[in-house]
């Protein structure tokens, strides 16, 4: 079991923790939740994203550094009989070193994202806190990199 899934109870008390099974083909961060965060824990939180319960591979990244991609811009519109604008929320996919906005069809703007490679595994950025509550896996156990390809939803 890897770093974030032993430590996930108290890790959630401050920053927002994000699994995928899908190879971060597609991620979706809803607005109360991030909100909700912002508010208890304020600009020290993290948003982690990871697709592997085992291996420590995951993409640890400071809130403040996704506020330039987190507009209201951005937001993936909700359709259908169904629509609950209360459920506001960004759709997000990573390709290579990039966390990227999926953005509807037709709005005719330039993906908007910011570059992950110095987020990688970057366990140190979830503050002294956590290390004391359990020290981080050594640099070098961590997953080097991600193989991960253009992928599209």
């Amino acid at each position: 079991m890897n770093y974030i899934e032993r430590n996930r109870s108290f890790l959630e008390t401050k920053h927002y923790i994000r699994y995928d099974d899908t190879d971060f083909q597609r991620l979706d961060l809803h607005y109360n939740p991030l909100q909700e965060y912002r508010e208890r824990c304020g600009g020290n939180m993290c948003i982690i994203f990871y697709t592997d319960r085992q291996a420590d591979d995951a993409y640890i990244i400071p809130v403040h550094m996704l506020d330039k991609i987190f507009t209201l811009e951005n937001f993936w519109p909700e359709v259908g009989e169904n629509a609950d604008n209360n459920r506001k929320r960004w759709r997000l996919k990573i390709e290579g070193d990039r966390l990227y906005i999926v953005r509807k069809a037709g709005l005719g703007m330039p993906s908007a994202y910011i570059d992950l490679d110095e987020l990688h595994n970057n366990y140190e950025l979830l503050g002294p806190e956590c290390y004391e509550w359990e020290p981080f896996p050594p640099k070098e156990s961590r997953v080097a990199q991600r193989p991960i390809s253009n992928r599209l939803f």
